[in-house]
């Protein structure tokens, strides 16, 4: 995201920006992929078309989740099926057939611990944590993109979350 054409504003409330994304949910869960390293998309909700800043079309969903620079473990009934050092073959097969067509039903955050908390249907789980140790404190950990309007929560240690709002 470019940050000329956008408006970062910190928001202190954890409780307010879980409300702002928890009140979208429950939605299904589709297009999920890995991409390198660490790196999770998918699309929560019905299909948007969403002009990229290339000028072309793509589909997108009410909110579209690029979880990155953080790790993160997926769970199903509290135990650990996958994380984000497995093997990229294997992870990308596990990750589609646990999420795809899932609820994805909130978001709860441990900011004591700097941990978010994905919770979909089925008592799948995927927990988002801090990597001192590969990533910087201002790194985010994810971004949720609310379509078809772009604008986006932010999250990383530094500024805990932030909304991003995209000029006009």
């Amino acid at each position: 995201m470019v940050l000329k054409t956008c408006l970062a504003v910190y928001i202190g409330d954890l409780m307010q920006v879980l409300d702002m994304v928890n009140h979208e949910l429950p939605k299904k869960v589709w297009g999920v992929s890995k991409g390198v390293g660490s790196f999770l998309n998918f699309e929560i909700g019905k299909q948007n078309e969403i002009k990229l800043a290339s000028g072309t079309m793509d589909k997108q969903g009410d909110l579209h989740f690029w979880v990155y620079l953080c790790s993160w473990e997926l769970l199903q009934d509290g135990k650990k099926i996958l994380d984000s050092n497995s093997i990229p073959t294997q992870s990308e097969h596990i990750l589609t057939s646990c999420l795809d067509g899932k609820n994805l039903e909130r978001l709860t955050a441990n900011d004591d611990f700097f941990e978010i908390v994905l919770c979909f249907s089925n008592n799948i789980n995927l927990r988002l944590h801090d990597s001192r140790f590969n990533y910087e404190d201002d790194d985010n950990y994810m971004i949720i993109y609310f379509n078809p309007s772009r604008n986006a929560v932010c999250y990383n240690r530094d500024n805990e979350f932030y909304y991003v709002e995209k000029k006009r």
